[in-house]
């Protein structure tokens, strides 16, 4: 479908499933094992927040997570999950400017584990909706940024697809730069959301269609489902990892610094939804610690883990969830 035509709300779902490229059966996809219930692997050193060797921390952490998530070496997840000759997209993101954004330590770490893994070989980009919120929040550009690896782009540099995708619900423009890659990492922020109860990984995804502001009532259900339901999500999202380095238990998605805590984690977990659901499980643990009513109870439960778990998007319940301690 092409512009003019409108989103049409209560159409089915687009059929698909992840190991499918543009719409038929791929047997060289690569789809991740997850029997017996996916694996959601927690890395954490609170003191790596301010240490004077943050950089070398987070990479430290950034192996154990993958590891962990993988269940070996993580190099070995990684060449599992990616091709070698894969252009590998990794959206964060930047919303909330310094302090609570995907942080330039963790994306830097990680694609250091996919180089040293062989992966990227077509490129490795990062990428959010606005440059100039990369730029703000730190990111190198140009040279400088593929001296360490991998480009910088905003989606307003690419620009939005003409072609319209609807998955259920949503109808959107997706982004060039991720219509431009092979393989995606959704790397989110550990934090509250006001309208999503959790600002994690799948909530990030909204970063990738050109009108997230219209799927917002209800909690974002069924939206972020749907978002996660479409083909072109479900054929490239191949890994999520949070920073939760600085993480936030109310307030969210903005910055507000005085309900931010040092968790000093990385998560990593081939099921964004899996991650997610342990996601708001820290968050509720942090809430009530600070004599606040959880997510259900202030009314703003991610009722959106459900619905996508429904439709075999991934896994939320937490007793089926393998969480592994690193």
């Amino acid at each position: 479908m092409i512009l003019p035509v409108l989103p049409v709300l209560g159409c089915k779902p687009s059929e698909g499933h992840a190991g499918t490229r543009n719409g038929k059966d791929d047997p060289d996809a690569v789809v991740p094992d997850n029997s017996g219930g996916p694996r959601v692997a927690l890395a954490a050193d609170p003191g790596v927040v301010d240490s004077r060797n943050r950089v070398d921390g987070v990479k430290e952490l950034m192996s154990r997570a993958l590891g962990g998530a993988g269940d070996g070496e993580p190099g070995d997840f990684l060449q599992k999950l990616f091709h070698e000759d894969e252009r590998i997209g990794i959206k964060v993101n930047t919303l909330a400017g310094r302090g609570m954004s995907t942080s330039v330590d963790v994306v830097e770490a990680l694609v250091a584990e996919l180089r040293a893994a062989g992966r990227g070989g077509r490129g490795i980009i990062v990428f959010d909706r606005l440059k100039q919120e990369l730029v703000d929040v730190g990111y190198p550009s140009g040279q400088a940024a593929r001296d360490r690896g991998y480009r910088v782009q905003g989606t307003d540099e690419a620009g939005y697809s003409r072609e319209l995708y609807v998955a259920g619900r949503v109808g959107s423009l997706l982004s060039e730069v991720f219509l431009g890659v092979d393989a995606l990492i959704t790397v989110g922020v550990v934090k509250d959301h006001d309208l999503a109860g959790v600002g994690g990984c799948t909530k990030n995804l909204f970063g990738l269609i050109h009108n997230p502001n219209r799927y917002h009532d209800h909690n974002c259900d069924p939206y972020l489902a749907d978002v996660l339901g479409l083909d072109e999500v479900k054929k490239r999202l191949r890994l999520a990892v949070a920073d939760g380095l600085t993480a936030e238990w109310h307030g969210g998605p903005a910055y507000v610094r005085a309900n931010t805590w040092s968790l000093g984690t990385i998560v990593a977990s081939p099921d964004s939804l899996a991650l997610d659901a342990v996601l708001a499980d820290i968050i509720d643990a942090k809430r009530k610690e600070q004599g606040l009513p959880t997510l259900a109870e202030a009314d703003r439960a991610p009722r959106w883990l459900d619905t996508a778990a429904s439709r075999g998007l991934g896994v939320v319940d937490l007793d089926a969830i393998r969480r592994v301690e690193k």
